[in-house]
């Protein structure tokens, strides 16, 4: 199927509906993501360092990150993090602040950064697997692009409803890797799409208004989700 303009603007307009809502759940990624600004950017310019951050910071990331993620449904009963306090969260922060330099890169245009994100993935999925007192038994991919996305800002969240669009449109495969990740780019990058591509950098552009954070991968994750629901 192919995705067009229309749709596109369409899904645009339903999401300003939505987060302008009272108390909205979009806002929870907007409220996890500027904790995390605080910290990456200051570790980036080098106005704080590592030893600034203390435990108490990490468990304050780890509260913003864990009701994020219950927020957006990772918290549901069938979960493992039902089970879980918002401390088991710890070691993954952790691991974020160390990959501070990818914060807000837009890996739509630039695609460099690539093997230093699946770095980061690998040492996220270690940080959460069994072995580790309290570790989880299964760690998914949603669960990982959906801390990424709230952390970083870099990838889309691999959810249900963002599988399903990936699918739908013939985007990309539904498993998080470097070559799912490389065909989103190509696919909102190709010269034929490049009316949907301006349509996602001007809503970009938009929602930094709201929140200087926003990327455009954080668009088009909004708008695969949208579209899947």
């Amino acid at each position: 199927m192919q995705l067009t303009l229309n749709d596109v603007q369409k899904a645009f307009e339903k999401v300003e509906e939505l987060i302008n809502e009272p108390n909205s759940r979009l806002l929870s990624w907007e409220h996890c993501i500027k904790q995390f600004a605080l910290f990456c950017e200051g570790l980036k310019s080098k106005t704080i360092s590592a030893k600034d951050i203390t435990k108490e910071k990490i468990d304050f990331l780890s509260l913003h990150l864990g009701f994020y993620l219950a927020s957006w449904g990772m918290m549901r009963g069938s979960t493992e993090l039902s089970d879980k306090d918002y401390k088991i969260h710890i070691p993954a922060v952790k691991v974020i602040l160390k990959y501070c330099k990818l914060f807000g890169k837009d890996l739509l245009n630039n695609q460099t950064n690539v093997k230093e994100l699946f770095d980061l993935e690998a040492e996220l999925r270690a940080s959460y697997v069994t072995g580790k007192e309290g570790g989880l038994k299964k760690v998914s991919d949603t669960l990982l692009t959906k801390i990424i996305m709230g952390t970083l800002g870099i990838v889309p969240a691999y959810d249900t409803r963002v599988k399903k669009s990936l699918k739908k449109y013939g985007i990309a495969t539904s498993r998080f890797d470097d070559r799912s990740l490389t065909k989103i780019c190509e696919y909102f990058c190709n010269e034929s799409r490049k009316p949907i591509k301006e349509a996602v950098e001007n809503h970009t552009k938009k929602m930094k208004k709201r929140c200087p954070y926003y990327t455009n991968m954080k668009t088009i994750d909004t708008l695969l989700w949208m579209l899947g629901k």
